[in-house]
């Protein structure tokens, strides 16, 4: 499952329950600690961050708005759910 934390940080993260202080502790720790775990979150992490730019999310944000109103026109929606996006141009 794909949580909005795992998509912020992808590969290049590590992952700690943030209700359990032992959690956050030890992800601290290994980071500390472990230099090649840091080389590779360096490296996962710079290799995530250039995937997230202005031509993916105009491409994920036209295919969210033609789900939605394919789900408008095809009835599955209830009221007037019809988002309106406006894209200015350059």
């Amino acid at each position: 499952m794909t949580t909005p934390a795992s998509q912020a940080g992808g590969a290049g993260a590590i992952y700690v329950n943030a209700a359990r202080s032992e959690s956050i502790a030890y992800g601290i720790m290994r980071l500390a600690t472990d230099d090649g775990l840091r080389r590779q979150l360096r490296t996962a992490g710079q290799a995530h961050a250039a995937t997230f730019t202005w031509e993916n999310s105009a491409r994920q944000l036209l295919a969210a708005y033609q789900r939605v109103q394919k789900l408008k026109y095809s009835g599955q929606t209830k009221g007037n759910t019809l988002i309106r996006i406006a894209v200015a141009p350059r």
